[in-house]
């Protein structure tokens, strides 16, 4: 009896981690973003072809971030309740598992700043261009918890999003 529930445990966890979705690219401009109370400001936009831009203000230091990135990723593999396993690189938790309150669904992200642009004095939160880093991203509706800070789904401004674009040099 014993073994056999053994048996059925390994078949579980063995056959359900071969199963991998991955993450796509939005059709349109998707953005997520905070604003903290004293005035910094963190977004990014899920563009199309698997683009990003990551925006981040702190006008008490008349300092602006922005990083231009292709990111990819695969969803984390649910397997009873609250438990789900991350697959790849910085997948955290013991063997990638990771205890999720209900709602949350994790994707480990692969991203590559492709141009980034900075305006006033600061030190980069990003590698430099062409760095590989990876990352798990939480989803929980209408929210994504990106590098330990909640950003909410907000409408994508696109004069923003143009002029942002125009400041990367390697932009479409």
């Amino acid at each position: 009896m014993i073994a056999g529930l053994f048996v059925c445990a390994v078949l579980f966890f063995g056959l359900k981690s071969f199963i991998l979705v991955t993450w796509k690219s939005h059709d349109k401009p998707v953005t997520y973003a905070t604003r903290g109370g004293d005035g910094r400001e963190f977004s990014i936009t899920f563009l199309p072809k698997f683009e990003t831009i990551i925006l981040y203000k702190d006008p008490n230091r008349k300092f602006v971030e922005g990083v231009l990135a292709k990111m990819r990723g695969s969803y984390g593999t649910h397997y009873i309740g609250p438990i789900w396993r991350v697959e790849g690189p910085r997948a955290g938790g013991l063997f990638g598992f990771r205890y999720l309150p209900s709602g949350q669904e994790p994707v480990h992200m692969e991203i590559i700043p492709l141009d980034k642009y900075m305006e006033g004095q600061g030190t980069s939160a990003f590698g430099s261009v062409g760095e590989t880093f990876y990352t798990v991203m939480l989803k929980e509706n209408n929210r994504i918890q990106f590098q330990d800070v909640w950003l909410e789904l907000v409408e994508s401004d696109l004069e923003t999003i143009a002029t942002l674009r125009a400041k990367f040099k390697k932009a479409d």
